[in-house]
C-alpha cells in the first residue's frame, strides 16, 4: 500500500500520463475498427484491451489491418457478462483506465 491507502500493483507501471482503453464488444466489427483506429493513434494510450464476447466467432484481427501506435490485445471470453471488463487483468500497466 502507498501513502494514500491504495494497493500498489505487483507489475511495473508505465508513465503515469498514459492510460489503458478497455473495450467489451460482441459482433460490432465496423464500430470496433473505427474505435481502434481513433484511440490507437493517441499518444496518451498505453494499450488497448478488447474483450471479445462472442464464443461462437473468432475475433477479427485488426492489428495487421490498422497501423496502431499502441499494443492491441484481444481476449476471447466465454461468457456474456458486462462485468467482464471490470475483472483484474495483468495486461493493464497503467493506473488510468477508460472503459468504452
Amino acid at each position: 500500500m502507498n501513502s494514500t491507502g491504495y494497493r500498489v500493483p505487483d507489475y511495473p507501471l508505465v508513465n503515469g500520463d498514459k492510460f489503458t482503453i478497455i473495450i467489451l464488444t460482441h459482433d460490432r466489427d465496423k464500430i470496433l475498427r473505427q474505435v481502434l483506429a481513433w484511440y490507437g493513434k493517441m499518444a496518451k494510450v498505453d494499450r488497448i484491451i478488447v474483450y471479445w464476447n462472442n464464443p461462437e466467432r473468432t475475433p477479427p484481427n485488426f492489428s495487421q489491418e490498422l497501423r496502431l501506435n499502441v499494443s492491441l490485445i484481444i481476449e476471447a471470453v466465454n461468457i456474456t457478462n458486462l462485468g467482464e471488463r471490470f475483472r483484474p487483468n495483468p495486461n493493464i500497466r497503467t493506473n488510468g483506465e477508460y472503459l468504452y
